[in-house]
Order: structure tokens, then C-alpha cells, then sequence
């Protein structure tokens, strides 16, 4: 059934035929009525008993609605007889044709407008003129004056993520921050109004400032008691850091005069730009060098060369001969989780075994190193065995007590 009052051009079939409908009309007499439309005349008739048709006189029908109810979210519509019909008002509002013929009846808008004198407004608006209206008691209509409204606003308070506003009378508005927030064209507006931010900056003056940025030029400015803009001079503040200690994940930075601002360490380090500037800076980086000589280190690294040079105390560099260092490991020890490796004068370094191990070019270099293997297998001999593997071969040999190689037979 349902299939069958979807299909849009069988029920047009059926709409459309005259035969069909007087059949079903005729059927319907006594207990489902008696009536036909004549779709030409576009005019209703009865069918009498004896069969032939009179026109319906509409007068005899209560067109009278004295009350218009919502229950249970339908529109219930009483007539003066007491009859009633509920229309779902969700059906109502969804019917396009229906809304727009409402919002286009002038009369209707009037009425309603009318309607609401007293308690709920007499007011209309025209839009050939953009002006507002009061309707006075007479019926005539007089523009409305703006000054006679409180517009001036006394104060702006932020409460329960509501800004409410307060005219000079005590009235007050609430509007959600959240939507004032997310409305983009009233931002926009903001951020475009010169006066307005020339009006914020100079409310700051004093506890929040008095400066305002000149964009074209790309300059700060002061603005003096008289008003007049004076250019600012950054030599007059204080911009040498004395020290740079790390308080709580900070990075707390003190001037010569005491002063401090802190800086949220993982905010520094999620700063790409900052970064990379930092890393870009050849007099940056060879000024930290240069700044741990003695307890840690005073040495620089020549990118172009490839070479490491170490600053001598006059200040020029001197190539490093690595000659010079014990790379003589005598002993690797394990040593909770940490390789330990002791050169031949005794000093060690620990490496942590999971950093090693995760180090996939350590590792590789490892195994392609076949010297590494030979002493390695050669070192096992005795206790741990004595094999070596041929890689070109692809053969496992035995070392015979001579030194010489016999190739293992595995059968």
C-alpha cells in the first residue's frame, strides 16, 4: 500500500479521473457523504436523494473560529459552535507554501501587529522607508523618536559566562559570551572599527598603558596627557637579561633592574619559529660555545670542514689532533642497563644498553662490519666455539688448532 500511494503518477491518474471520483462520491452517500466538486464550474454540489446534484450555499457552514488553542503541539481550532479540529503544528510549520503566504499578507501582519498593542507592543515597521512606526490610540501612525530610549550603556559585567549589560537606568541585558564570540560579522566589525581600538588603548592609559601601534609605519607610539602621539624610543627600557634559571617548567628571565617574566618552557619548545631561528644563528650557537669553556668544553665545529677546532685562550682555534685522545677501550661491563666502557687509562662513559639497541645505524654498521665478526667468532674459540662464516661463500669453516680454516660438513 504504501508502494502504491508513493507511485506520484498512478495517484494523478486516479485524481484525474472524473468517473472514479463520482463513483466513489456516490458510494460515500449517507454515511460518508454526498457531495461532488465540479472542477470546471469549481463549485461544490450535493447529491440529493433522488440524484441529482444542488450547489452547496457555504452560508449554512460556521466559518466562525473564536478560539485558537495549542495542546499537545497541535494548533486546536474551536468555532463558534463549539466544533473543534486539531492541525499538528509541526506539519504546519513545514509547509512552505502555507508560511510564505502568511509572511506575505500585509493584513495579516497588520492585524497581528494591532493585536499586540498595549502589552505586547503597537508598533509597525515600513520597509519602503526603513522607519519605524507607534500606532496611536486613534488608529494614525506616528514615527518613532529614537531619544526618547536609554541607550547609553553604564556598565559591562561578565556573569555565569554571561555579558550582561546595564543601561543608566538600571535595565539590564544578558548576551552569551559563547555567541557573541562565535559571531564572525560582529568581530570582524570590531577588529575594523580604528576608533573603537583608539578608544580602548587610550581608556588603558595609565594601569594598562597608553600606546598604540601605527601599522603602515610600522612603529609604536606614546600617547601623551595632551593627546598628541609621540614616537617611543626603545633605548629607554631595559632589554639586558641578567639571568635565565628554570622555576617549575619555567624559564625565568631577570633584567639588570631586577625585574622578571617567566616563559612556559613547553611553549618555547612547540615554537617552531623560535627554534629555528635559534639553530640558524652561527653567532648564537658559537657564543654558547664559546661560553662553556673550561667546565664544559671549548671546542666548535667547522660545518664547511668537517673538522672540530678547539679555542685556545687567546681566542683563536686550533685544530683538534685526535691523536692526542685514549681511544683504547680495555673493558665493556653491564652495569644496571648501562653498557660501561673503561679506556686504557681507566676513565669510563655509560651508555644506556635500550639507546644502543635502539640505534638502527649503530646496529647496522655492526653487522657489515666482518672484521667484527672474525674477532668476535675468534674471541669465542675454545669455550664459546671455533667458527668463522665466509660470507662471499655463504660456508661455515672450523679453526683447527694450527690456525687454518676446515670447512664444516653438515651431513
Amino acid at each position: 500500500v504504501e508502494e502504491i500511494a508513493s507511485n506520484t503518477k498512478f495517484i494523478t491518474k486516479l485524481t484525474e479521473n472524473e468517473n472514479l471520483i463520482n463513483n466513489i462520491v456516490n458510494k460515500l452517500t449517507g454515511k460518508y457523504g454526498n457531495v461532488v466538486y465540479n472542477v470546471t464550474e469549481k463549485k461544490f454540489y450535493h447529491i440529493k436523494t433522488d440524484g441529482t446534484q444542488e450547489e452547496i450555499d457555504w452560508t449554512d457552514f460556521n466559518t466562525v473560529n473564536e478560539s485558537f488553542t495549542l495542546v499537545n503541539d497541535q494548533l486546536t481550532i474551536t468555532d463558534s459552535d463549539g466544533n473543534t479540529v486539531a492541525l499538528d503544528v509541526e506539519e504546519i510549520a513545514s509547509n512552505t507554501k502555507f508560511i510564505t503566504k502568511l509572511t506575505e499578507n500585509e493584513n495579516l501582519i497588520n492585524n497581528i501587529v494591532n493585536k499586540l498593542t498595549g502589552k505586547y507592543g503597537n508598533v509597525v515597521y515600513n520597509v519602503t522607508e526603513k522607519k519605524f512606526y507607534h500606532i496611536k490610540t486613534d488608529g494614525t501612525q506616528e514615527e518613532i523618536d529614537w531619544t526618547d530610549f536609554n541607550t547609553v550603556n553604564e556598565s559591562f559585567t561578565l556573569v555565569n559566562d554571561q555579558l550582561t549589560i546595564t543601561d543608566s537606568d538600571g535595565n539590564t541585558v544578558a548576551l552569551d559570551v559563547e555567541e557573541i564570540a562565535s559571531n564572525t560579522k560582529f568581530i570582524t566589525k570590531l577588529t575594523e572599527n580604528e576608533n573603537l581600538i583608539n578608544n580602548i588603548v587610550n581608556k588603558l592609559t595609565g594601569k594598562y598603558g597608553n600606546v598604540v601601534y601605527n601599522v603602515t609605519e610600522k612603529k609604536f607610539y606614546h600617547i601623551k596627557t595632551d593627546g598628541t602621539q609621540e614616537e617611543i624610543d626603545w633605548t629607554d627600557f631595559n632589554t639586558v637579561n641578567e639571568s635565565f634559571t628554570l622555576v617549575n617548567d619555567q624559564l625565568t628571565i631577570t633584567d639588570s633592574d631586577g625585574n622578571t617574566v617567566a616563559l612556559d618552557v613547553e611553549e618555547i619548545a612547540s615554537n617552531t619559529k623560535f627554534i629555528t631561528k635559534l639553530t640558524e644563528n652561527e653567532n648564537l650557537i658559537n657564543n654558547i660555545v664559546n661560553k662553556l669553556t673550561g667546565k664544559y668544553g671549548n671546542v666548535v665545529y667547522n660545518v664547511t670542514e668537517k673538522k672540530f677546532y678547539h679555542i685556545k685562550t687567546d681566542g683563536t682555534q686550533e685544530e683538534i689532533d685526535w691523536t692526542d685522545f685514549n681511544t683504547v677501550n680495555e673493558s665493556f661491563t653491564l652495569v644496571n642497563d648501562q653498557l660501561t666502557i673503561t679506556d686504557s687509562d681507566g676513565n669510563t662513559v655509560a651508555l644506556d644498553v635500550e639507546e644502543i639497541a635502539s640505534n638502527t645505524k649503530f646496529i647496522t654498521k655492526l653487522t657489515e662490519n666482518e672484521n667484527l665478526i672474525n674477532n668476535i667468532v675468534n674471541k669465542l674459540t675454545g669455550k664459546y666455539g671455533n667458527v668463522v662464516y665466509n660470507v662471499t661463500e655463504k660456508k661455515f669453516y672450523h679453526i683447527k688448532t694450527d690456525g687454518t680454516q676446515e670447512e664444516i660438513d653438515w651431513t
